[in-house]
């Protein structure tokens, strides 16, 4: 890694753009494997490329099935989407977070047991500070 790499590694973020739930939110009714990944501006991807507006409403609503019955119709779509700008930032996250180095439906069912785990209470205040690298985030107030 070079002086520059490290630098930017090590040095302490603020993030004044976040959607964030407050914790006990969070813990208490925070999102699944699948929301945690797609939830974000990725659907219009998916949909551009194929899936229905249905199964990518679905992929993002646990109340709709398990992880696989979700995941499984839009698949194809994620193929399709992977490599661009929003499927990266998923890419990245599903590898960074739940250590999957492609996302298919037996890593995501994997991941879920992780997704539990970090829904954890003080959890995503590790997440975010001793991973990611944040010193605080400004987050809205969805009330």
């Amino acid at each position: 890694m070079s002086d520059l790499s490290r630098y930017i590694q090590e040095t302490t973020l603020i993030d004044t753009h976040e959607h964030l739930r407050f914790e006990d939110d969070w813990v208490a009714n925070g999102p699944d494997v699948l929301q945690d990944l797609f939830e974000n501006y990725v659907p219009a991807d998916l949909v551009v490329a194929g899936a229905s507006q249905t199964d990518v409403n679905a992929l993002l609503d646990p109340s709709k099935g398990d992880v696989a019955a979700r995941f499984e119709p839009v698949q194809p779509a994620w193929e399709a989407v992977k490599h661009t700008g929003y499927g990266e930032a998923v890419r990245i996250l599903a590898e960074d977070v739940y250590g999957m180095a492609e996302i298919t439906v037996d890593g995501l069912v994997a991941a879920q047991a992780e997704n539990d785990r970090l829904r954890g209470s003080g959890q995503r205040l590790a997440l975010l500070r001793d991973r990611a690298g944040l010193d605080h985030v400004q987050i809205d107030n969805f009330v």
